[in-house]
């Protein structure tokens, strides 16, 4: 019968530590910067952005919010990065879109609604690239909630409802946005 010796079991957990981190391990860092890019059909590009470079904690975040056309189609697109020892894009974590999926909850009478325009896999939602419409001249909050590992199989996830889909909150973000005329 073979015994193992001290060199042998140092060998095989090496090995073992050697293996690659689960998802939830490496991207254990914040993500400190939302940029959301909303491009119409014809006029301005509008930039709503998020930047905590310390994370939660410590300073404010800086937040820039914009000005939408009333009754205007947007093409948008979300890009992420965290200022850890990782960075994360839109890039990289749509290389597992299936842990993932983006919320655009308006709030307060904001006329805007979104229709996702990107799958993962399993053909559900992801969230980094969007069709958005404006209604009527409103004022109001979009906040956006990128969830990690959510349940996309509930009813109204395809639709962007969070009610139930459950997962980590990777990020949670809240702009004043007004729509005119």
């Amino acid at each position: 019968m073979l015994r193992p010796t001290p060199l042998l079991l140092t060998v095989i957990l090496s090995v073992f530590a050697a293996c690659e981190k689960p998802h939830e391990d490496v991207y254990e860092e914040p993500i400190t910067s939302i940029t959301f890019i909303l491009t119409p059909d014809s006029g301005t590009t509008v930039v709503l952005q998020y930047l905590d470079r310390d994370g939660e904690g410590g300073r404010p975040a800086i937040i820039n919010s914009g000005t939408l056309q009333a009754n205007t189609t947007y093409d948008a697109e979300i890009r992420l990065n965290t200022l850890g020892k990782h960075i994360i894009d839109s890039t990289s974590i749509a290389e597992q879109p299936e842990l993932h999926q983006i919320f655009f909850l308006p709030q307060n009478g904001l006329q805007f609604s979104t229709e996702y325009a990107d799958r993962d896999a399993n053909g559900y939602p992801v969230g980094f690239k969007t069709n958005v419409t404006t209604g009527s001249a409103s004022e109001g909050i979009l906040t956006i909630i990128i969830k990690h590992n959510p349940n996309k199989s509930v009813p109204g996830a395809t639709d962007g409802e969070l009610t139930n889909v459950r997962g980590k909150t990777d990020v949670e973000v809240s702009f004043s946005l007004t729509i005119s005329n």
